[in-house]
């Protein structure tokens, strides 16, 4: 049996540092993040990314707060669980811990929590058996995601590459991501989590990137208007050109041309 006597999910303030309680020492800790956030490791403060997973083993140290680059607290779920068959599932998993991962499902442990409180209220038996039921579901397939992740990541950065390279090579063309998705043979929704796996942002914000990088370029040059820049870039309007040039490279192309 696995016993779960505390779930839910906290918005914390900028200033929170949880630690894990004493009473709860003995208990594995399953977090998924919905901000960025940081975290302890070998004594060292690193970044993790929204929507990954972490998870701590008893008696583990666990210290995570916001990310630097945040004004607000970081928001994440957690479950505290533990039991014979915790310790054989998580055993036998080959999940990391205290280390922060990927799996395309960021809504897995939600939908569990959500299954979790709408049961609350069962008799006390009923409740234990649920509980176990229900958390056994999600470790495994939390397991199952990371693993086919694992096992298929060559073909699937493969895919995903080949899919990247034809967007930047044609970067001036009207990109959706149904076009994208459509090359690269995913649905529209595994084609973003799964581009977001493999180089950390959207496929279309990742494009922006790429096309203000050309824009640099072609300002410095002094050949071409700012109109006719956008519109080489690929740009539908020059004051979105403008914006987005300014939040990647701090200046406007104004600016940077004089």
């Amino acid at each position: 049996m696995i016993e779960a006597p505390a779930y839910g999910g906290h918005k914390n303030p900028p200033d929170f540092v949880p630690t894990r309680p004493p009473h709860r020492e003995d208990y594995w800790l399953l977090l998924n993040f919905k901000t960025d956030f940081s975290y302890i490791s070998n004594g060292k403060m690193l970044e993790g990314k929204c929507g990954q997973y972490l998870i701590y083993k008893p008696h583990e140290p666990s210290t995570h707060t916001r990310s630097p680059s945040m004004k607000t607290g970081h928001h994440s779920l957690y479950l505290w669980f533990r039991g014979n068959d915790a310790d054989a599932i998580m055993a036998e998993s080959g999940l990391p811990t205290a280390t922060p991962f990927n799996i395309p499902d960021t809504y897995l442990m939600q939908r569990c929590i959500q299954e979790l409180y709408r049961r609350k209220y069962l008799t006390p038996i009923c409740q234990e058996y649920m509980e176990s039921a229900l958390v056994t579901k999600l470790l495994t397939e939390l397991a199952n995601e990371y693993h086919s992740i694992q096992n298929h990541s060559v073909q699937i950065n493969r895919k995903i590459a080949e899919t990247r390279s034809i967007m930047f090579q044609n970067y001036s063309e009207q990109w959706t991501i149904e076009k994208l998705s459509a090359i690269a043979g995913y649905s529209q929704s595994r084609f973003q989590q799964l581009y977001r796996l493999a180089y950390g942002q959207s496929p279309i914000n990742d494009l922006i990137r790429f096309r203000i990088h050309y824009a640099q370029i072609k300002v410095a040059t002094g050949k071409l208007n700012i109109t006719e820049i956008a519109t080489e870039c690929g740009f539908s309007s020059v004051h979105y050109f403008s914006r987005c040039f300014k939040k990647i490279t701090g200046k406007t192309p104004s600016e940077l041309i004089r």
